[in-house]
């Protein structure tokens, strides 16, 4: 009876061995496959950001004056149907024509400008444990810069101010999921350390 108690031992260690094996091997597919999402969600963030200031120069919006008189439009060249200027019928609003040194000015530029800071000091924030404060800030600011959006846009929405908020919302988008890896990042090193410190 011994002798079949032993064997039995030595045959388990192999499966269970192999079964250690295919937990990690399995552990190492996700990890890679998730690098691989946050790859992909870092340049989303990146090419949100470059798109977000370039529409601070594209058409924000159409206001028609109110002294503007019933006349048909004068003849637009190419460049001026998708960069059109103020004419006697019309204003048209660009984010940098805001752009100054008055307060108004300031926010504008931060407004178009801070998802490309953002995105320079990604790889240094995201090294700090709490970094997915930071993700929180991000999503603020979308939102902040949703609102200053639509005080630069008074008149009928243009395909610049269409292609700005679209961009704000890739990078809300990409701060949320980022913001979720986060907290639980931060929850699983509190059980670890708190299940180390119960074991010692």
């Amino acid at each position: 009876m011994p002798s079949r108690s032993r064997h039995r031992g030595r045959g388990d260690r192999p499966v269970e061995a192999s079964n250690t094996q295919a937990i990690e091997r399995d552990q190492c597919v996700c990890s890679k496959s998730f690098t691989s999402f946050r790859m992909t969600l870092r340049k989303i963030r990146l090419t949100a950001a470059v798109v977000l200031v370039c529409a601070i120069f594209l058409p924000l919006s159409r206001c028609s004056r109110s002294d503007a008189k019933s006349s048909p439009p004068p003849p637009r060249s190419l460049s001026e149907r998708f960069f059109p200027q103020d004419d006697r019928n019309f204003d048209y609003s660009y984010a940098y024509k805001a752009i100054g040194f008055s307060t108004v000015g300031a926010l504008t530029f931060s407004a178009f400008v801070w998802p490309l800071i953002i995105v320079a000091m990604d790889k240094r924030m995201t090294k700090r444990r709490l970094s997915w404060i930071l993700h929180v800030v991000e999503l603020f600011l979308c939102g902040w810069t949703f609102y200053w959006g639509i005080y630069l846009t008074p008149g009928r929405w243009l395909y610049g101010a269409y292609v700005a908020m679209t961009a704000v919302a890739a990078f809300a988008g990409s701060a949320l999921v980022f913001l979720f890896e986060g907290i639980r990042n931060f929850v699983d090193q509190r059980r670890t350390l708190k299940t180390s410190n119960h074991l010692a």
